[in-house]
């Protein structure tokens, strides 16, 4: 994934942003049901 961290390319692409979040927040909560099932 190429992801430039200027901040023009943030302010034309703030759904970017958050898709990234949230794709980082799903595998968090992944990452902590496996390590309590386990």
């Amino acid at each position: 994934m190429m992801v430039p961290t200027t901040p023009d390319s943030r302010r034309s692409h703030p759904m970017k942003k958050l898709i990234i979040v949230a794709l980082v927040a799903l595998g968090v909560t992944a990452a902590v049901k496996v390590a309590k099932s386990r």
